[in-house]
C-alpha cells in the first residue's frame, strides 16, 4: 500500500480505521495526522514517521522495528507487544501513551520525553536514552484536573545507554535503575526525587 492510498482511506473512512496486519514496511507517513487508528500486526518497519501527529493510535504487535519516528508527537496511543528494535525515535513526545511488553533493545530514544506514560515490562537494552526525561504530565494550572502520573512497572533501565537521562516524579514498582539499584523492590510507590542518570 503506498502512502497515498493509506491516506485515501483514511481519508474516506471516517472515524476508527483499521490497518491491522498490513505490510507498509518502508512506507513514508512523515507529517501526517491520524486519529484513533489501528496498526495491530502491521508491518511497519523501516517505516518514515517523522513529524508526525498520532492521537489514539495502537500499534498492538506492531513491527515498527528500524522505524524513523524522530520529531513525531504521540498522544494516548498504546504499544503493546510492539518491535522497536533499532528504530530512531529522537526528539519525539510521548504523552499519556501505554509501553506494554515493548521491545526497544537497539533504539535511540534521544531527547525524547515520556510524560504522563505507562511503561510494563518494556526493554531498553543498548537504547540511547541521552536527554531522555521519563515525567509526570502537569496540567496547566486553570485546569483543576491532576497529574499523570509516569509509571514503570518491571522496568530495567540498568543496560541502557544513559547520559543526562532524567526521571522526574515518576512512580516505580521493581524497577532497575541506570545505577543498577531497585528502589523499595516489591512496592509501588511515587519517586519524589528527580533522578539524573
Amino acid at each position: 500500500m503506498t502512502r497515498e492510498e493509506l491516506l485515501d482511506l483514511y481519508d474516506s473512512g471516517g472515524g476508527r480505521l483499521d490497518f491491522s496486519r498490513l505490510n507498509l514496511m518502508g512506507i513514508d507517513l512523515s507529517g501526517v495526522q491520524m486519529q484513533e487508528v489501528l496498526f495491530a500486526e502491521a508491518n511497519l518497519s523501516n517505516a518514515n514517521l517523522t513529524e508526525s501527529c498520532l492521537v489514539e493510535v495502537a500499534f498492538t504487535g506492531a513491527n515498527l522495528s528500524n522505524a524513523n519516528l524522530s520529531g513525531a508527537e504521540l498522544y494516548e496511543s498504546s504499544f503493546f507487544n510492539a518491535d522497536l528494535r533499532n528504530a530512531l525515535i529522537q526528539n519525539v513526545n510521548f504523552q499519556g501513551g501505554r509501553f506494554d511488553s515493548c521491545n526497544f533493545s537497539g533504539a535511540s530514544l534521544e531527547n525524547s520525553v515520556f510524560r504522563g506514560s505507562v511503561l510494563i515490562q518494556t526493554s531498553f537494552r543498548d537504547t540511547d536514552l541521552t536527554n531522555t526525561i521519563f515525567e509526570e504530565h502537569i496540567w496547566e494550572p486553570e485546569y483543576p484536573i491532576p497529574a499523570d502520573q509516569t509509571l514503570l512497572i518491571d522496568v530495567d533501565l540498568s543496560e541502557a545507554i544513559v547520559k543526562n537521562t532524567r526521571l522526574r516524579r515518576c512512580e516505580l514498582l521493581n524497577t532497575r535503575l541506570p545505577s543498577g539499584e531497585i528502589p523499595r523492590f516489591g512496592e509501588r510507590f511515587k519517586d519524589i526525587q528527580e533522578r539524573i542518570f
